[in-house]
């Protein structure tokens, strides 16, 4: 597979591919399986030259960097809350975000990603902060 064609590949599963200072980012991470995470290895150099030629991303232009935003905190809570990523509950949540991410639309990103975020609160026994009064913890 050509660099291209994994970037290609990558973003039409729904992960936001970019790339800062030579350094390749893919989000949310979790998602990525172990076969796409060896050839994002190999590829890398090639991956980085793709995202720089400017190949169109998933969300619109306007909405892309926000689209990215939301990823990239998605993705950190995991880390952040030691949730470990192999969970099938993370992998079906972030499954969700990234085909959100494929649709184009940021509502449906934006949906996705508290999803997920509920679902890492939950694992992680951690409430979201302000939850209202009479809702259960991760409801």
């Amino acid at each position: 597979m050509t660099p291209s064609a994994l970037l290609s590949a990558l973003r039409g599963r729904g992960f936001a591919v970019a790339a800062t200072g030579g350094k390749l980012t893919v989000r949310p991470a979790s998602a990525l399986t172990t076969a796409e995470q060896a050839a994002i290895v190999t590829h890398l150099s090639g991956l980085v030259a793709a995202v720089a030629t400017g190949v169109t991303p998933a969300v619109g232009d306007r909405d892309n960097d926000t689209a990215v935003r939301l990823l990239t905190d998605a993705d950190t809570l995991v880390e952040r809350l030691r949730v470990s990523g192999t969970r099938p509950e993370v992998n079906a949540a972030a499954a969700m975000v990234c085909r959100a991410y494929a649709t184009g639309d940021l509502a449906a990103v934006r949906f996705a990603v508290a999803e997920f975020e509920r679902v890492v609160r939950r694992l992680a026994g951690r409430p979201r902060v302000g939850a209202g009064a009479g809702h259960p913890p991760g409801a």
